[in-house]
């Protein structure tokens, strides 16, 4: 073996000792698996060159004159445009009809106990979170006062905070 770099020493370390470890859990066979030799390569089989008969190339380059058609070319594309132009505009859907009592009083019930559980989770929080001198600040402006002024020197402050 050529001689090693430190980096690959380390390596080989580190894959030997990882091997130890499985074979002392019992995952792997105590004997490391020779490198599996690769199969010979089988050369390539060289295909016959295709004869230029059949390969694509232009009229002109095999000197055949060229197709005419009647069509002109400012009626090209105009029986697109016709069908197009005949074809109607999406149909609106209709607007669902307005909710049934059931569904109004459902929604309405589920509003007020997300308001209810908002409140409550306010009121916890305002327990938890206390200022310097043990009070909670009441008002967003008191917060604002608390909280540091922002420093980013890269990076202006947003809107609200000017």
């Amino acid at each position: 073996m050529d001689e090693l770099s430190e980096y690959e020493l380390q390596r080989l370390e580190h894959i030997r000792r990882n091997h130890e470890m499985l074979v002392r859990l019992g995952l792997v066979d105590p004997t490391p698996a020779a490198p599996q030799q690769k199969a010979p390569r089988k050369p390539r089989t060289k295909l016959p060159p295709v004869p230029p008969e059949s390969l694509r190339r232009s009229s002109r380059v095999r000197d055949l004159k060229p197709e005419y058609t009647k069509e002109t070319i400012d009626q090209f594309g105009d029986d697109l445009d016709r069908q197009a132009a005949r074809r109607s505009p999406a149909k609106k859907r209709p607007r669902p009809e307005e909710e049934d009592a059931d569904e109004a009083a459902l929604r309405r019930e589920i509003d007020a106990s997300t308001v209810a559980f908002l409140t409550e989770a306010r009121e916890a929080m305002s327990r938890y979170l206390t200022s310097a001198d043990g009070a909670a600040p009441a008002t967003a402006d008191a917060w604002r006062e608390e909280a540091p002024p922002y420093k980013f020197a890269r990076v202006p402050p947003p809107a609200s905070a000017l």
